[in-house]
């Protein structure tokens, strides 16, 4: 895909519903992990002054389905309706339920080809 750097193989989305403030907005992102600079890139980010999900959900959809993301991760909060309902008009998996705070390392297994979320020194979680 034109403006992807050759080193990244998937694409995963980020979406933060903005329906809880009294001035909010949806942001979605589109990036992924460069195996080559081992960083995270994104190349695509829209933020949306519509806040109902309803309106937003179609457009989200088809953003999904032109950068052929392999995930989607939204907030959860009060995004769970609105997350219920995109993913039954997505083809690609949407993840809820990670929260990353400061204390939260993502590293990427390139011979496992999958994500690891290191919590604690006990706690990792595979994705």
């Amino acid at each position: 895909m034109p403006g992807v750097p050759c080193g990244i193989r998937e694409l995963w989305a980020g979406l933060d519903w903005g329906h809880t403030a009294e001035r909010s907005f949806t942001i979605f992102m589109v990036g992924g992990y460069d195996i080559y600079t081992k960083r995270f890139v994104i190349v695509f980010a829209k933020k949306f002054y519509e806040t109902n999900p309803l309106v937003l959900i179609d457009e989200i959809a088809y953003l999904a389905d032109h950068y052929n993301i392999q995930m989607i991760i939204p907030d959860y909060g009060g995004g769970w309706t609105a997350n219920e309902l995109l993913a039954s008009k997505v083809s690609c998996p949407v993840i809820q339920c990670i929260y990353a705070g400061e204390r939260l390392r993502f590293t990427y297994d390139v011979k496992a080809q999958m994500f690891k979320a290191a919590r604690s020194r006990s706690m990792i979680d595979s994705f």
